[in-house]
């Protein structure tokens, strides 16, 4: 006999509580992608006075990374505002992937392996689990 592991998809299906908790999860994302944001401004700004004092050569450099951590910042918020326009528009009951948990399956001589280790999906509404696909 050998103990092995398999992954089990958990999805939910989409409800008023679910919508919610994941517009607040971006809601999340976003505050600290504006956070960091400022941080970053507020070491731009830093680093660009000092290495107009000491540097000018490094001070375009330094201008050219900024930017493009910026532009960076720019497009992450904007994948997470078209993520949340897409849960704002999930109809109810649409399936949702929320994750993957894991189990053991124990595999003996003459088991069919494929049919041991195909995927299993757990399928919840409200945390309540309504359905184990095996």
């Amino acid at each position: 006999m050998l103990t092995v592991r398999r992954a089990i998809n958990v999805i939910a299906l989409t409800t008023e509580t679910l919508r919610e908790q994941l517009l607040s999860e971006v809601d999340g994302a976003l505050d600290e992608l504006h956070l960091q944001a400022q941080q970053l401004e507020f070491q731009s700004r830093r680093s660009i006075a000092e290495l107009q004092k000491t540097n000018v050569h490094r001070l375009v450099e330094a201008r050219k990374e900024m930017d493009a951590a910026k532009e960076q910042q720019d497009a992450a918020r904007q994948e997470l505002l078209e993520r949340r326009a897409q849960i704002e528009a999930l109809p109810i009951d649409t399936p949702v992937a929320r994750g993957q948990l894991e189990t053991t399956v124990e595999l003996r001589e003459g088991d069919n392996l494929a049919e041991k280790m195909r995927p299993a999906e757990i399928v919840v509404r409200d945390d309540v689990i309504v359905e184990i696909r095996a």
